[in-house]
């Protein structure tokens, strides 16, 4: 669902989409920040070395950029307000099969899925905030990325909290996934973006021979205007009944010392010039 820009007056409904979003953001700094803290047990409980842990992790970015390529087009296709929401229940569900593994393999298939869908929850609610700032017209991002901060502090403190009461891995996961769940149902039916700006009526549409769109061999065989320097007429073109010498035939270059009309250092000193007296034109104008 998406809301017509109406100016910086902002609506109820553009305010709620903001704490949505930021919703999502806190989902997500909680859920990463909560297995993260408690590394320490799933190394202690599978009997993994220091290489081994580090490969483990090595599964995480590997499974996030392998999602990362394809997120923004699934968000293209299928909307980013819908990727949004089956992301944000999907990876805070993501952190249970991580307290369920019991070996190394196990333990990098689980972080390599949790990477995954925790790289489409990023894109897709960075494609939701950017939409946001449309409708508000000021930079908001900078805020919701805090949401982000903040949320990696309160994971922080989940684990930290269940490690010093002795609850293991697979029960604090547990609950922490169905709160942030419900959060993420929550929030997703109150996410509305604005509608993209349409383009200006008065505006021209671009046309094939617009010169902003032509390749500079087009560019070069357009004729001169006032004001520019003079370009060189084809070898064969008729005026006035004759046909007309280029400046490069030999007779051309002898009579005129050597060089032709359209020598660069010519056109480039006209050129000079010609900006120069527009500037102290405009200055004069200003004063």
């Amino acid at each position: 669902m998406t809301l017509p820009i109406s100016g910086p007056t902002l609506g109820p409904e553009l305010r709620q989409s903001r704490v949505a979003v930021f919703g999502y953001f806190f989902v997500l700094g909680v859920a990463t920040a909560t297995w993260a803290a408690r590394l320490p047990a799933i190394k202690e409980s599978l009997h993994l070395s220091d290489g081994r842990l580090g490969l483990a992790l090595f599964a995480v970015p590997a499974g996030s950029v392998l999602t990362l390529a394809l997120s923004g087009r699934i968000a293209d296709r299928l909307g980013a307000v819908r990727v949004l929401r089956v992301a944000g229940v999907l990876c805070p569900a993501a952190l249970v099969p991580i307290g369920l593994a019991r070996d190394l393999v196990a333990l990098m298939a689980t972080l390599a899925v949790y990477g995954a869908v925790a790289g489409l929850l990023d894109v897709s609610m960075n494609a939701c905030a950017a939409r946001l700032e449309l409708g508000y017209e000021r930079p908001i991002m900078s805020s919701l990325h805090a949401g982000y901060s903040i949320a990696g502090l309160a994971g922080a403190g989940i684990g930290g909290l269940s490690a010093w009461l002795g609850i293991s891995p697979l029960p604090t996961f547990t609950v922490t996934a169905a709160a942030l769940i419900a959060l993420g149902l929550l929030a997703g039916p109150r996410v509305v973006l604005p509608a993209p700006p349409s383009a200006d009526p008065g505006s021209a549409p671009e046309r094939p021979g617009d010169p902003a769109r032509r390749s500079p061999r087009q560019i070069s065989a357009v004729p001169s205007r006032g004001g520019d320097p003079p370009r060189p007429p084809r070898e064969g073109t008729s005026t006035g009944g004759r046909t007309q010498k280029p400046p490069w035939h030999p007779p051309t270059v002898l009579a005129t010392g050597g060089r032709p009309p359209w020598h660069p250092p010519a056109v480039l000193a006209e050129a000079a010039g010609q900006f120069h007296a527009g500037q102290q034109g405009q200055g004069a104008g200003q004063w």
